[in-house]
């Protein structure tokens, strides 16, 4: 019979609890180690620590990894399983479900090399009677022979299983929280600390922002969201933040920048204070949906809705709208009241009960036929029966009965267009009455318009007439009157080559004689131009104003180069009109840009257009035909200007501003201009300052616009 070692017999073995207990009884005779009265000192004073340890602590001795533990380590290896079999017993036969793991680290330690520290490391052991996923935070120590040899691991450690189940539950909750705020349909961020940096923001926030989450993560708000500085959100985080109440809020606007721009957007939120474990505030919690389309919508309805009453009210025509099948009076003018002999109180009222007259005239029956169906109802010179100052009066109504919707298209009421017409039925009835004379005096009319037809016809005739007298005139004029001219300028050119060195003082007569011949040549080629222009017949076709202006620049190209002007052409419309008359007027326009220039300047002219309405059109001067729209081609310059005092003589013939000696001209260049324009249906004016160039503006009728007579 084996005799057990007693805590008297062997003192290092004294206390150590349970296990203490268990080790002094167990049989170490059967173990390689033998009784511990053989035990080297080295294992015996480990052992000795061991047991007394408070903390958990394994120990593997000999070539055999005999295994020992104290009572702190016990808890770890569960109710049932490797506990009490587990001391005395040889380390691969006690942990084979891990043995694979630990055996290259105890090695690492028995062969001399550094110690072992890992912590968290998962060791699935049996235990509890299963095989269970255990974390450890451990140390494997070198434990020394009585000769210095390592005979032993000593292994210090404590099981972390709660702590790292409760941290991976807690990892996984914050995963599943932050799915979960990614996912909502609410914009979620948080603020941590007094500067309300930003920790926690959801795609929807994001996205309301119009940040990414690069810009803003770890950034304080207002560094982040500068413009939303000022709008009165640092007061309200603030005061979350320290009170710890939360603050709620409707359709509160913020000006963001979104999209490239500042932007007012609407939105309904919550501020929440975030706590810590310990109770402490740490941060604001924002929770917010955008509702700026809805609170736009709402508004553009309202808006839409105060026009539509303002209207109601201001409208000449009687208007009222009655509401659901009851037809109670909800909006009324000033105007229905007065048709109805009634005041304002009436609103709210059924309209039977307001005018109780109108039982059995059959409307009743039309209101709700209208509310029923859907479907309108008009009716002209309509009688009712109202009861106007005490009693009942005829009269006569347009009625136009409209059933309104709601957004999703219920019916909800009809609106009663109402205009009184019973003083025009009346009259038509008198009118019936008197037909007869009023078809005698119809008769008589027409006589009469026929007669001035005629005499219409006989002035067209004579107008005829006239201008082909004209026309006869400018060809003697170009013809007849030009030949003499010519025979001087001749003549004097013959003189000056032949006999210039022998005129002396004659000389300077026959220069002046030769450009009083030349302006006496320009003068009558003028007027036959503005001869052709007023009797001339004028073609009807699309004309391109670039292509207008694109010849006639070409044409003073010479002039251009010489003054050194500087041209610049929009772009131009195309109109109707005759391409002839319509050059002369741009090439006379131009000229005039060229010549009248302020000396030591370039000349800089500019030829641009717009369109324009009717109502645009100068009040000072009309059109002979008017259009509803017409394009406005405008000739600037920087030239020496004029007074407009004089903005109606210088559109007439031989009407000069400056004298001959400085510009030379006739004086029926903008004569022409002007009969140009009023071909063409337009009108021409002008504006200028002295020294500050002039702005001749050129009105054309648009060619899809319709002309009427002024």
């Amino acid at each position: 019979m084996t005799n057990k070692p007693t805590a008297n017999a062997f003192p290092f073995l004294a206390g150590g609890g349970e296990l203490g207990e268990l080790t002094r009884q167990y049989d170490w005779q059967a173990t390689a180690l033998g009784p511990p009265d053989g035990w080297p000192p080295s294992l015996r004073a480990t052992v000795s620590i061991l047991l007394k340890a408070k903390f958990p602590m394994f120990l593997w001795w000999g070539p055999e990894l005999i295994q020992f533990y104290n009572d702190a380590y016990r808890p770890s290896l569960g109710h049932t399983g490797k506990h009490p079999t587990a001391l005395g017993q040889k380390g691969a036969e006690c942990w084979p479900e891990i043995w694979p793991l630990v055996k290259p680290l105890i090695d690492q330690v028995l062969g001399g090399g550094e110690a072992v520290w890992d912590e968290d490391q998962l060791m699935p052991i049996y235990r509890n009677g299963k095989l269970e996923d255990v974390y450890w935070t451990f140390g494997y120590s070198p434990v020394n022979d009585d000769e210095g040899h390592i005979a032993g691991v000593l292994v210090i450690c404590t099981e972390t299983t709660e702590a790292v189940r409760g941290r991976q539950n807690l990892e996984v909750n914050e995963a599943r929280f932050r799915r979960i705020l990614e996912q909502a349909p609410l914009a979620v961020a948080l603020f941590s600390g007094p500067q309300f940096v930003i920790t926690l923001a959801n795609e929807r926030v994001l996205a309301f922002w119009g940040r990414s989450r690069q810009q803003v993560m770890g950034k304080p708000l207002f560094e982040a969201l500068p413009e939303a500085r000022g709008q009165g959100y640092e007061a309200l985080l603030q005061g979350v933040y320290t009170t710890g109440e939360r603050f709620v809020a409707h359709e509160l606007p913020v000006t963001l920048e979104r999209n490239g721009g500042l932007e007012t957007t609407y939105i309904d939120f919550v501020y929440d204070p975030y706590y810590e474990a310990d109770g402490t505030i740490s941060g604001v919690m924002v929770l917010c949906v955008e509702i700026t389309q809805q609170v736009l919508a709402r508004k553009a309805i309202e808006e839409s809705e105060a026009r539509f009453r303002s209207i109601v009210e201001q409208a000449p025509m009687a208007i009222g709208l009655f509401k659901g099948r009851d037809m109670i009076i909800e909006v009324g003018n000033d105007r229905i009241f007065e048709v109805w002999d009634k005041d304002p109180s009436v609103i709210g009222l059924p309209v039977i009960e307001a005018l109780p007259e109108i039982q059995g005239q059959g409307y009743i029956e039309l209101l709700e036929g209208v509310y029923d169906t859907g479907v309108p109802f008009a009716g002209t010179n309509l009688r009712v029966q109202l009861n106007r100052q005490g009693q009942l009066e005829d009269v006569y109504f347009d009625l136009l009965y409209t059933p309104l919707r709601s957004p999703l298209g219920a019916i909800t009421g009809v609106m009663v267009l109402a205009n009184e017409v019973t003083e025009q039925v009346r009259a038509r009835q008198k009118i019936e009455q008197s037909e007869s004379r009023y078809r005698t005096l119809s008769a008589e009319l027409e006589q009469q318009v026929h007669q001035r037809t005629q005499q219409l016809q006989a002035s067209v005739q004579d107008l005829l007439r006239s201008n082909e007298n004209l026309q006869q005139f400018a060809y003697v004029a170009s013809h007849d009157l030009q030949e003499p001219l010519r025979k001087i300028q001749s003549f004097g050119d013959l003189l000056k080559s032949g006999y210039g060195d022998q005129l002396g003082d004659g000389a300077d007569h026959l220069h002046r004689m030769q450009t009083a011949a030349s302006r006496m040549s320009t003068l009558i080629r003028d007027l036959l131009a503005y001869a052709r222009i007023t009797t001339g017949q004028q073609t009807r076709e699309a004309v391109s104003l670039a292509d207008v202006l694109r010849k006639t620049v070409a044409d003073l190209d010479l002039v251009i180069e010489e003054t050194g002007a500087l041209v610049t052409v929009d772009s131009l419309p195309t109109v109707r009109g005759d391409p002839t008359q319509l050059g002369q007027l741009f090439h006379n326009l131009l000229s005039n840009a060229l010549k009248f220039q302020r000396s030591g300047t370039q000349p800089q002219i500019r030829i641009s257009s717009q369109w324009v309405s009717v109502l645009d059109l100068p009040a000072s001067r009309q059109p002979s035909r008017r259009a509803e729209a017409y394009y406005r081609v405008e000739v600037a310059d920087n030239g020496i200007g004029f007074e407009e005092k004089y903005l109606d003589r210088i559109f007439q013939v031989f009407q000069r501003l400056t004298g001959k000696s400085q510009y030379a001209g006739t004086g029926i260049g903008l004569a022409i201009c002007e009969k140009v324009v009023a071909n063409h249906g337009g009108i021409i004016t002008a504006h200028s300052q002295p020294g500050q160039g002039a702005t001749f503006r050129v009105y054309l009728p648009e060619p899809s616009a319709n002309l009427v007579s002024s």
